[in-house]
């Protein structure tokens, strides 16, 4: 298991994803948490310096959520609700349909306790909401990169 706290590297910044954190560091290291602590995802391409990956990177992220409004929103909401398990919330919800009752009961009882994550109902509702619409987003992006 990597630390973030390790000698001799400053973290630059974190890129939240919809499933991960990634972390870049001054000595060209990044490391990554999808919900299990942090572990390194690899170093910096030779030719950037970490400084210019993690630019890139966060550029790379903003342009894809100017144009794709609805997946920065649901995924906002996942970080927001679902923290560092976000990805388990996510699964719930699929499970679920996107029906904001079974997730709201879900996420009250479930059997796994890492998987709590004691939405309300509004929260639950709006999770929900938000995914719908991410997934109509989604296929008209896919329907026009077809066409």
């Amino acid at each position: 298991m990597a630390k973030l706290s390790a000698r001799n590297q400053i973290e630059l910044g974190r890129i939240d994803y919809i499933f991960e954190t990634l972390a870049f560091f001054d000595n060209g290291n990044v490391l990554k948490n999808t919900g299990f602590g942090w572990k390194k995802a690899g170093k910096v391409k030779q030719g950037l310096t970490p400084l210019e990956a993690y630019n890139k990177s966060v550029e790379m992220v903003k342009d894809f959520e100017k144009n794709h409004p609805f997946f920065a929103n649901y995924k906002k909401l996942l970080i927001k609700y679902g923290h560092s398990k976000r990805f388990l919330l996510h699964t719930m919800i699929k499970d679920e349909g996107a029906d904001s009752d079974a997730l709201y009961t879900e996420s009250q009882d479930s059997l796994f306790s890492h998987a709590r994550f004691n939405l309300s109902q509004g929260e639950a509702q709006e999770l929900c909401q938000a995914y719908n619409l991410y997934m109509i987003e989604n296929k008209q992006h896919k329907k026009s990169k077809n066409i």
